[in-house]
This record gives C-alpha cells, sequence and structure tokens, in this order.
C-alpha cells in the first residue's frame, strides 16, 4: 500500500464496522493470508482488490468466490517512524 500505508506502519482497524464502504482500506483474509488492500464493491457484487502502490495489478473476486475474502476490519488510522 505503499506510499499510503509503509511496510512497518502500526495500524488501527475498525472490527466493528461491517460493511464495506466504497474506496475505504481493510485489513481481509484471503485463504488464511492477511492483507491491507483498498477495496471496493461493484453493482454485479464483484469486489476489487487494489493497493495504492502501482507495482501491484488490481485483482477481482467474483460474486461465487466473494465467500473466500474475509473482511476483518476497516483500517482507520495509520502511523509509523519518521524517514
Amino acid at each position: 500500500m505503499e506510499d499510503t500505508i509503509s511496510d512497518g506502519d502500526l495500524l488501527l482497524v475498525n472490527t466493528q464496522e461491517p460493511r464495506i464502504k466504497d474506496n475505504a482500506i481493510y485489513a481481509i483474509s484471503v485463504n488464511g493470508d492477511l492483507i491491507v488492500k483498498r477495496v471496493q464493491r461493484r453493482l454485479d457484487g464483484t469486489i476489487m482488490v487494489m493497493s495504492d502502490n502501482p507495482r501491484y495489478r488490481p485483482e477481482e473476486v467474483p460474486p461465487h468466490t466473494a465467500d473466500q475474502l474475509r473482511v476483518i476490519g476497516q483500517v482507520v488510522w495509520h502511523g509509523g517512524l519518521v524517514r
């Protein structure tokens, strides 16, 4: 998620937010792996998982496989070392 969130930053995650807000950043679990990405939900039920880092391409999660993605919570704050 560079340049928005840097490796090693501390994150505050709101685990009480049950719904995906368009274009917000979430901690999500995909097949047991924990990742932090920007998430969008399309009208057809497809979920777009994106990084702010242009080196990583957006990924589409079709509605029939969306159960493999588990939202842990919305990232509401991050902080890190002054560089």
